[in-house]
């Protein structure tokens, strides 16, 4: 949302803070790059997350989640204004809220209403292992850790989604397989959605159709 909005996109976000100095930081940050904060609410029970993040490597960067009760996990479904979520034309969910029940009541709402409102869909998979209990806080860089429970939830979101965004690990979690290429086809069973595959520094590749019998055969960006 703050990038997009630096960009001049007319962007909005949907989350708690909490009622502290860095909750109130966060808000007006954003306010003042542009972002409407009307829905991002204060919460006085909960506290802002942050996440620490250690570059070793390009490929070795352990992260630690200070996620306890954190405020943007405790989004509920009442936060959900239809009339707000109808009002755009796009609707950015990721999967990180979806590993607690009140935050993924309040995505999935989200979602119902931007159907009806014909408000396109976008999901960033956004997989943490740590989050749904299948991996430490010592893995918190962990970035795949099998769990039918996890894939189970993905899956009822993808049908209503019109663009999927995901690494290959995450792709590999939606889909319940350990094979992206098998995780592709069966994303696909599922949506219609363009699916869009992270590959790292190489770009993505874009898989608007049927999955081709080969990867590159996919729109490279």
């Amino acid at each position: 949302a703050f990038n997009t909005a630096r960009l001049g996109v007319k962007s909005a976000m949907l989350t708690r803070v909490g009622e502290e100095q860095m909750g109130r930081f966060v808000r007006k940050t954003l306010a003042e790059n542009g972002v409407d904060v009307r829905a991002v609410w204060l919460d006085p029970e909960n506290l802002t997350p942050y996440v620490l993040l250690a570059v070793r490597a390009i490929d070795d960067f352990p992260r630690i989640f200070a996620y306890g009760d954190a405020a943007d996990l405790a989004v509920e479904e009442g936060d959900v204004d239809p009339h707000f979520i109808a009002s755009a034309r796009a609707l950015l969910v990721t999967g990180t809220p979806l590993s607690r029940a009140g935050a993924r009541a309040a995505s999935m709402k989200a979602i119902r209403v931007a159907r009806d409102a014909g408000t396109k869909v976008a999901f960033d998979l956004d997989y943490r292992p740590v989050f749904w209990g299948v991996a430490s806080h010592e893995q918190g860089g962990e970035m795949f850790v099998a769990s039918e429970e996890v894939t189970e939830v993905y899956r009822s979101v993808l049908p209503g989604c019109d663009l999927v965004v995901g690494t290959e690990e995450e792709v590999r979690i939606a889909g319940g397989s350990t094979d992206t290429h098998e995780a592709l086809r069966s994303i696909r069973e599922l949506s219609g959605a363009t699916i869009v595959l992270k590959v790292g520094a190489m770009g993505a590749i874009v898989f608007p159709g049927e999955i081709p019998e080969s990867l590159e055969d996919g729109v490279r960006v």
